[in-house]
């Protein structure tokens, strides 16, 4: 179980190391807000990031767009940063303010993924799909990896084979299908 584990968490930081986030644009010039979008599309970790995003929440005079927005990217920075708790609690967050926010649904998913839960990531990744997330090979390459770990071969198959339809030039799917053979 601890190999499964580690394998995992290798998995996840994986994932965050590739196109696999999925940030929210804020409009406005120059708010912390949107220094907290550059941080969470630069896959930025730093203490310094979350600061600034939490900075936004607390300070900016956010509408209701740019609140969800700016949880889900400060979400994205604390994943990275491997404090999934408190990205949890964000996603949850922007969930309850807006859910329909399919960016939410996703990067929680993804976040559950690298904690272990490929149920719960599966779960998500479908919701993002369903409200139409602006990243679906994202949502498909998650759901994916999550069908894969979970015993379900020929579903995994299906999303990665979506994934990389629909992002060709995102080369994680591509790879990943070439660990299967396909028996008719």
């Amino acid at each position: 179980m601890k190999s499964l584990r580690l394998a995992l968490c290798a998995l996840g930081t994986f994932l965050v190391g590739s196109q696999a986030v999925a940030g929210i644009t804020v409009l406005g010039n120059g708010s912390a807000a949107v220094t907290c979008y550059q941080s969470a599309e630069a896959r930025a970790r730093t203490a310094m990031a979350i600061a600034q995003c939490s900075t936004a929440l607390n300070d900016d005079m956010l509408n209701v767009d740019d609140r969800v927005a700016t949880l889900i990217n400060r979400g994205i920075v604390l994943m990275l940063a491997d404090r999934t708790s408190e990205a949890v609690r964000d996603f949850d967050h922007a969930i309850t303010i807006d859910a329909n926010q399919p960016e939410a649904y996703l990067n929680k998913g993804l976040t559950q993924f690298r904690l272990g839960d490929s149920v719960g990531a599966q779960a998500l990744a479908s919701r993002a799909l369903e409200l139409r997330t602006r990243k679906p090979a994202i949502a498909y390459y998650v759901r994916a990896l999550a069908a894969e770990d979970r015993g379900d071969v020929r579903s995994a198959y299906a999303d990665l084979r979506r994934a990389a339809a629909i992002e060709p030039g995102w080369s994680e799917p591509a790879t990943e299908l070439q660990r299967y053979r396909v028996r008719r």
